[in-house]
């Protein structure tokens, strides 16, 4: 198992509700979820958020008796915004415990938002030391990390202000890697959303970093990557991403997962060290391994010596007589360099010249 399933396998662990303990003392998700649909009324009521029209709400009925019997004693079922519904247990890709629910992305966050369109940004706005476009490139392993040669100046920021970033939002890449994402901290509020990016506006009642955590599980990423569009480069869209289905567990659920899961950060750390050492191993020491045996053999630690074998001194004797019978009857030239090398004791040798 390499680092990157090891890290795919938690988080999928986690979103399935098998990381942390389940707390029977904990708010139910289902109560936060109806939390979260009375705060976004209130916002909409309010003007800062627009209403969703496509927005759904999924719960769980049980099972009528004439039902055919398996794991679960209830169905789920989504009810759209014009009153239809429709039992959607079948959709559902895995089992969650009974104190956590199914949702839509989009009603779990206050808004999805699109980056600005690229002819938005020209040349000329981009400056030094300027305001930090948040671009797929700049979301490096659940962090955001600005580059110096994509910030603006304030008065393009300040024309683009729609798409500023708040703490606690989330930004997700459409198009490359699917599942990238970050959330935004305090001191990257005010930064704008790049052109690669969508931005999920956080609600109060949802833990950010939780969100990040499901978007980044394996479950998630395989859907996205089936779902995106695009020949050359995956996209997505605003369909793919508000119909979305997460798991959603209480609140302080939420937070307890988070934590556990960046507990075990440092350890996946040190095991992906581990495998890299193991795979520049694996690839070097054939080679090394050779040269090594190469090295004992010529300097005859291979095999073992065999005290009545003839002395290699003899030898090299035989074989200076050759070569003299070979000069003499003219079939090799005398080599006016040759030399030869003799013992002096048992620590020295000694070069004569031929």
């Amino acid at each position: 198992m390499t680092a990157q399933q090891l890290k795919n396998s938690i988080l999928q662990t986690a979103v399935q509700g098998k990381l942390v303990p389940q707390d029977p003392n904990d708010e139910p998700a289902s109560v936060l979820i109806e939390r979260i649909r009375v705060e976004k009324q209130r916002l909409i009521k309010e003007g800062k958020i627009k209403k969703d029209k496509n927005e759904s709400v999924i719960y769980r009925a049980p099972k009528d008796g004439s039902e055919a019997t398996d794991n679960l004693p209830y169905r789920f079922f989504e009810r759209a915004a014009d009153g239809t519904e429709r039992d959607i247990t079948d959709e559902l890709p895995f089992d969650i415990p009974e104190s956590w629910e199914w949702a839509r992305l989009n009603s779990v966050v206050n808004e999805v938002a699109t980056g600005p369109f690229g002819s938005m940004l020209h040349k000329t706005d981009y400056v030094r030391n300027g305001i930090p476009l948040v671009n797929p490139q700049n979301i490096i392993g659940g962090e955001i990390q600005p580059n110096d040669s994509t910030t603006v100046s304030s008065e393009t920021a300040k024309r683009l202000n729609s798409y500023s970033l708040n703490k606690n939002d989330v930004v997700i890449a459409h198009r490359g890697e699917m599942g990238r994402c970050a959330v935004v901290e305090e001191m990257q509020s005010g930064w704008l959303c790049g052109t690669g990016s969508f931005i999920l506006r956080a609600n109060l009642y949802m833990f950010s970093s939780f969100l990040v955590t499901v978007l980044r599980s394996w479950h998630i990423v395989q859907y996205l990557r089936g779902s995106s569009i695009g020949t050359t480069m995956s996209n997505l869209n605003h369909g793919i991403l508000n119909h979305l289905l997460i798991p959603v567990p209480p609140l302080s659920e939420q937070h307890n997962i988070v934590e556990r899961f960046e507990q075990l950060l440092p350890s996946i750390t040190a095991y992906d060290t581990a495998e890299q050492k193991l795979t520049t191993l694996n690839a070097t020491f054939p080679d090394q391994l050779k040269k090594s045996i190469l090295q004992a053999a010529v300097q005859g630690r291979l095999v073992e010596q065999d005290p009545s074998d003839e002395p290699a001194s003899v030898l090299l004797e035989r074989i200076r007589i050759e070569r003299e019978r070979l000069i003499l009857t003219g079939k090799i030239k005398r080599n006016e360099n040759e030399n030869v090398i003799f013992r002096r004791d048992n620590s020295h040798y000694e070069m004569r010249d031929g």
